[in-house]
């Protein structure tokens, strides 16, 4: 078995929030971002059932300022599987990924972690959606940075986009 360690998918600078410019040397992306992840299980027996996937994903981010009272940016996991598995050009369903407890917003700088739970057998691609809190005033906005994404698993790798 695979020892977990977080492994580096995605790194880059990209601010998000409401006020462009801020980190010049950052990507603006508004107030979302969503990142598409494929994941693929380690090579095993194939007389064997594929295990239950055991992943967890670890933002890393800076900057990031959450008023009193406010729940903080949310964090989401989507899982996409086809509606028609032998039709390759069948429309595609978009299911939420339960998230361990307590996870699913992001209120600190450095790093977060989203362990994926339930996460069916057969699911391979994914998307990391972070939404700014919009709970407060317009103007208002947290900008903060979004600097690495990472995973831990001892059942699958992960990469960044959708890819077979």
């Amino acid at each position: 078995m695979i020892n977990p360690q977080s492994v580096l998918i995605w790194s880059g600078r990209d601010q998000l929030g409401d006020e462009p410019g801020i980190y010049g040397d950052a990507g603006y992306v508004g107030i979302t971002l969503e990142l598409p992840i494929t994941l693929k299980p380690f090579p095993g027996n194939p007389a064997t059932p594929r295990p239950t996937p055991q992943v967890t994903l670890v933002l890393t981010a800076s900057d990031v300022n959450v008023y009193a009272g406010y729940p903080g940016h949310e964090l989401s996991v989507l899982a996409y599987t086809p509606v028609n598995p032998s039709d390759p050009l069948s429309k595609w369903k978009e299911t939420p990924v339960q998230l361990g407890q307590g996870e699913g917003r992001l209120t600190k700088d450095g790093e977060t972690r989203l362990t994926l739970q339930k996460l069916a057998a057969d699911v391979k691609f994914v998307s990391l959606r972070i939404r700014v809190d919009t709970t407060v005033a317009a103007g208002l906005y947290d900008d903060f940075l979004i600097t690495r994404l990472g995973y831990e698993s001892t059942t699958h790798y992960a990469m960044v986009g959708f890819r077979e």
